[in-house]
């Protein structure tokens, strides 16, 4: 499974809803609260083993930024 299949697996899970659009994010998601957002990000911190800079972590509000940092962290 490649990086973008699982974070989308995972929104599914967290959002508990199907994601037919690659463009859900914060702004366009009613369940994707602040309180989500954490649950939703530390989870990605444990599944890929990766860690975000806390500066960062108000900015990864959507599939596309946070698929996108975590393959710049792991390069």
């Amino acid at each position: 499974m490649n990086i973008e299949e699982k974070v989308k697996e995972i929104l599914e899970v967290l959002l508990e809803h199907k994601i037919d659009d690659t463009n859900i994010s914060q702004e366009n998601e009613e369940l994707w609260d602040s309180l989500k957002h954490l649950e939703i990000l530390v989870t990605i911190e444990e599944e890929f083993g990766i860690k975000f800079a806390e500066e960062n972590i108000p900015k990864l509000n959507s599939m596309e930024l946070i698929i996108n940092k975590i393959k710049e962290i792991k390069k």
